[in-house]
């Protein structure tokens, strides 16, 4: 679950943090999910799949 967790690293270290919104974030990683289906990446789908 490494792939999913450096994109939330990535996430906070290019997002100032008076901008992080959970919520946009989400929606960021949501086109994220088809590549990690992919390339058979284990992680909560829950998070992607609203």
């Amino acid at each position: 679950m490494a792939y999913p967790r450096a994109i939330a690293i990535a996430e906070m270290t290019w997002t100032p943090q008076d901008m992080r919104q959970f919520a946009d974030f989400e929606n960021r990683l949501k086109g994220h999910a088809p590549r990690l289906d992919e390339l058979k990446v284990n992680y909560a789908k829950h998070y992607t799949r609203k």
